[in-house]
């Protein structure tokens, strides 16, 4: 006998029926939904990869090399040809600056890499530790630590 049905063998009239449930969601879909309604972090994500995009894909479109010299033209104002102008030694400055970005970014994403690769090592040695010796608030137990202590 069911512990949810009445004496007379009916379930109760609140439970839904499987066909009446709604369908769950996992976690990334509602954490994907909460972001799409942050509407200054869709702004960002689409500014951060329009910056990325520009870094990595503008120089091959520009037609100039973020080395080459034309001392001829020295430091010119912008330009159609150069839209930012040229160093005293005539290279496009536009072009060293999206160079430059996408050093900034592997440089970025190198030193995320490392933090989370030490990270994820030291904290996965510190369970494994604290599993052997059977630490009260170890990463075996189901103990939580306050934010005040």
């Amino acid at each position: 006998m069911n512990a949810l049905a009445d004496p007379a063998g009916q379930p109760p009239a609140d439970l839904v029926s499987p066909d009446e449930q709604e369908a769950g969601s996992s976690l990334w879909r509602d954490a994907w939904h909460r972001l799409a309604k942050n509407k200054m972090a869709v702004v960002s994500a689409v500014i951060l990869v329009l910056i990325v995009l520009a870094a990595f894909l503008g120089p091959q479109f520009s037609g100039q090399s973020y080395e080459t010299q034309d001392l001829r033209l020295g430091a010119t104002a912008p330009s159609a040809a150069h839209w930012l102008g040229t160093d005293t030694l005539g290279r496009d400055l536009l072009v060293r600056i999206l160079y430059g970005g996408q050093i900034s970014i592997s440089v970025g994403l190198c030193a995320t890499a490392v933090a989370l690769t030490t990270a994820i090592l030291f904290f996965a040695r510190r369970c494994q530790a604290s599993r052997q010796s059977e630490l009260p608030g170890s990463c075996s137990s189901g103990e939580t630590r306050s934010a005040g202590g």
